[in-house]
């Protein structure tokens, strides 16, 4: 629920070891995506994407993932 990074270029390293589909969407403050990765089933992914100091908030964009919990800042 709660990740941390300094500012400037993240990579992102993506595990779903599940039978059902993920991904990783990240927005700024103002909800612009700044990153994501593919949707992933058993499978690691990896990408990466500038930030600047500030708050992030990222879920899985899938329908009714992020409205079961899978989101964080």
């Amino acid at each position: 629920t709660e990740l941390s990074a300094k500012p400037g270029k993240v990579t992102l390293d993506f595990t779903n070891e599940s039978p059902v589909g993920h991904d990783a969407v990240f927005e700024d403050a103002d909800g612009n995506e700044v990153g994501a990765t593919d949707v992933i089933t058993g499978q690691s992914t990896t990408t990466e994407f500038e930030v600047d100091a500030g708050e992030y908030t990222f879920y899985c964009s899938l329908p009714g993932h992020e409205e079961a919990g899978m989101k964080g800042t």
